[in-house]
């Protein structure tokens, strides 16, 4: 709508400005006549008539750029099936109702400095905030098509950014379930609130797709690390960093879809020092379409963790229909201790129901990532480190967003 009424201003300017530039020009006759050497200057605007066209189109744009002061809603929601001997009983759950209101407080379509907000709320029985934040993007590419650096900076509650699983959209999931470490209690993995820098380096605009792709992306983030939705509950701050290297920035090349993840935490829980190191990659290349993930952690009590996660796709067309896949996801919540280890190999695929013109983009998103309807379909099967029980699940649900 935009682009419409900046068009649509620029038409009436030159209507005005062909008035003006033919004001004082007679009505030509039929008839060949010798040119009139006393009319001939007033074929011309002057200075000052131009001046007042570029007023025009400057007054044009501001009123374009100031009633762009509309916002998006946006949300998803699930109806899941949860068959297996993990929970008390067996059958049909509504999973929880997510939407989201985001919008602009200024823009401005020449330098930089678009400040941005969102606020996003979760829930079934009651609402609880998800995301709620400001952004304000300091430097863009709207200046330079391809610039060397670019940042913003957030204020608010956001997810923390660290490894993938975690940064994926609930509704982006490959599985239904995210990785195990993202759910243990020694990790504290999710949202938090606090003030996040990120942006990155070396930026290439990539045509066909119009993404602005960094050659090395980055996000630092200073926390409370009480978790979303909770006060500080000390004086200390966490501080999270996320490094991202894409070493070919076409994006339909060869190796355009390839990316390397780095992330670190450093924080309190409770009172007790936590350390956290992740390594990921994607590789989102159809047909054959692969990501992983492998993270680590210690306590100052001495205990250590680690995960990883691999997940394969098969997404065989421009518009996939049926995607099957393949995900081993591996946690120990003590490697020096025996027994304290769980692998869960989940076999599933993700069947689109309808779709808005997708396109596969970057970390398991669909562009754009509206209106799509998906049924997911996962068998996990779980093997305990010793003890091994019999808690294997199915679970289906269906998935939609708008």
């Amino acid at each position: 709508m935009k682009i419409q009424r900046i068009l649509g201003g620029l038409i009436v300017t030159l209507v005005v400005g062909q008035q003006l530039l033919w004001a004082d020009v007679d009505t030509p006759n039929t008839t060949m006549d010798a040119p009139n050497t006393t009319t001939i200057g007033k074929d011309y605007v002057t200075q000052q008539q131009l001046a007042q066209l570029k007023d025009i189109i400057d007054a044009q744009v501001l009123k374009d750029v100031n009633a762009n002061t509309v916002f998006s809603l946006s949300g998803f929601g699930t109806l899941g099936i949860n068959v297996g001997q993990d929970t008390p009983t067996s059958g049909a759950s509504i999973g929880p109702l997510s939407f989201t209101l985001a919008g602009k407080l200024a823009e401005d379509p020449v330098s930089d400095g678009d400040i941005l907000w969102k606020l996003g709320f979760s829930g079934t029985s009651a609402l609880a905030a998800t995301d709620a934040y400001f952004q304000w993007n300091i430097l863009s590419n709207k200046q330079s098509l391809n610039p060397f650096f670019t940042i913003s900076l957030t204020g608010g509650q956001f997810k923390i950014p660290f490894g993938g699983d975690n940064l994926a959209a609930e509704d982006k999931l490959p599985t239904i379930k995210t990785a195990q470490y993202l759910g243990a209690t020694a990790f504290n993995m999710g949202r938090d609130v606090g003030l996040k820098a990120e942006g990155g380096f070396q930026n290439d605009t990539d045509p066909p797709t119009g993404f602005l792709i960094p050659l090395v992306g980055y996000s630092v983030a200073v926390l409370n690390g009480s978790g979303a939705n909770a006060t500080d509950a000390t004086n200390e701050k966490d501080v999270a960093l996320r490094l991202i290297y894409t070493p070919v920035t076409e994006y339909y090349a060869a190796l355009g879809a390839l990316k390397f993840g780095y992330s670190f935490y450093q924080g309190n829980s409770n009172y007790k020092t936590k350390t956290r190191i992740g390594y990921d990659f994607e590789y989102l290349k159809k047909p054959f379409l692969v990501t992983g993930e492998s993270v680590g952690g210690v306590e100052t009590t001495g205990v250590r963790e680690s995960g990883y996660v691999l997940t394969f796709f098969y997404t065989p067309n421009t518009l996939p229909d049926f995607q099957p896949l393949l995900r081993v996801d591996q946690y120990n919540s003590n490697i020096d201790q025996t027994g304290k280890g769980k692998t869960i190999y989940t076999v599933g695929f993700n069947y689109f129901l309808y779709q808005n013109d997708p396109s596969l983009a970057l970390s398991y998103d669909t562009l754009p990532a509206n209106r799509v309807i998906k049924i997911q379909v996962n068998y996990n099967i779980k093997r305990e480190e010793t003890n091994e029980i019999n808690n294997d699940e199915f679970l289906a649900q269906v998935v939609f967003n708008f």
